[in-house]
């Protein structure tokens, strides 16, 4: 416990550095688009996150005496976790999805003002949770109901999310799903589902397990499922400008999709989602023993997830005449950043190769 306030410290440190370095480079870039103001409030939200966190950190370990009689335990727990899950993680993939889903459809950016309607809501709840953190600090007492105003702003935000994502699923050029696509329904399902449920449980006063289990839903439902379901197409694709970028008009190139094994990737995203849903239901059930067992299958999915990942940056679904030299092989974790890209590749060629 005393050493508490020391992580607390390197913690903040690690994360004033990483967002520094994410903030410099969104605002290198100007105009600063609608997506990257996403990724803006998220960091926001991260810093406040990180600065509540250790001071809960002080409080626990003894060391809060500066506060005086102001008490931000157990009060502010609530919305510090709002501000971690909603604003940092939530907000923050709700800007990246957007791009990221544009991109590997092909489909056309929804309209601004659509999108807008997802960052004021869920600027307005990650506000009013700002407020719920720091109304101890003015000694404003805001009643446990409090908590149901930033949730159902967020709701909201969802919402509006949501139906972006079903138009861009309408109007994508690119018919046939790949397996990041395919694997990210679920997720956002599980997000369709959780976060609605978020405001109602609390404002119902249902028991604690059935919260317990809309956050869990949420965070390996959506976030993870999200997650790893991008990663799928983010690794081959990068993978693929590594190895074969340089290598257009010199030889046969395989596409991007051939750097991952199906149908053996989509068994595991399968097996994840199958222990998330049950691992739910198993928590708003009050079933703990039930809840270990249905993490069993979503462990070994994550499993075989990280292993399809190793082995898209090993190149072990390329045909041998199509590999390059092994001592030419992409590494495991770190791009070669050595590497020169050759002068007759063409950007455009490059930054578009066939998926």
């Amino acid at each position: 416990v005393a050493l508490l306030p020391l992580a607390a410290l390197a913690l903040l440190g690690g994360f004033l550095l990483l967002g520094l370095m994410l903030v410099a480079t969104l605002l290198s870039a100007r105009p600063v688009t609608l997506f990257a103001r996403f990724v803006l409030v998220g960091l926001g939200c991260l810093l406040v996150t990180v600065i509540s966190g250790a001071t809960f950190a002080a409080i626990l370990s003894g060391r809060g005496d500066w506060l005086g009689e102001i008490a931000l335990l157990p009060a502010g727990l609530p919305f510090h976790a709002l501000l971690g899950f909603g604003g940092w993680l939530g907000l923050i993939a709700f800007g990246v999805s957007y791009r990221l889903l544009v991109m590997f459809l092909m489909a056309p950016e929804p309209p601004a003002g659509q999108v807008r309607l997802v960052l004021i809501f869920g600027g307005l709840g990650l506000g009013l949770a700002l407020a719920g953190l720091l109304a101890p600090l003015a000694d404003v007492g805001l009643g446990a109901g409090f908590t149901v105003a930033p949730l159902g702003a967020l709701a909201l935000a969802s919402a509006f999310y949501g139906r972006d994502i079903i138009v861009l699923y309408r109007a994508r050029r690119r018919k046939a799903l790949e397996i990041n696509m395919l694997a990210s329904i679920p997720a956002f399902a599980a997000l369709g589902i959780g976060l609605p449920l978020l405001p109602v449980v609390t404002a119902a006063g249902a028991p604690e397990s059935w919260l317990a289990a809309s956050v869990f839903l949420l965070v390996f439902g959506w976030l993870g499922g999200l997650t790893m379901a991008q990663l799928m197409k983010i690794v081959s694709f990068m993978t693929w400008l590594e190895t074969y970028a340089s290598r257009l008009g010199r030889g046969p190139a395989p596409r991007v999709g051939d750097l991952v094994a199906m149908p053996r990737s989509g068994l595991w995203f399968m097996l994840y989602y199958a222990g998330v849903a049950l691992g739910t239901v198993a928590l708003a059930a009050g079933l703990a023993t039930a809840f270990r067992y249905a993490m069993l299958p979503a462990l070994i999915g994550t499993a075989g997830i990280a292993c399809e990942l190793m082995r898209v940056r090993r190149l072990s679904e390329i045909k041998a005449e199509q590999r390059p030299p092994f001592h030419e092989f992409p590494r495991l974790l770190l791009a070669r950043a050595e590497e020169r890209r050759q002068p007759h590749v063409d950007d455009r060629t490059a930054a578009n190769p066939r998926a």
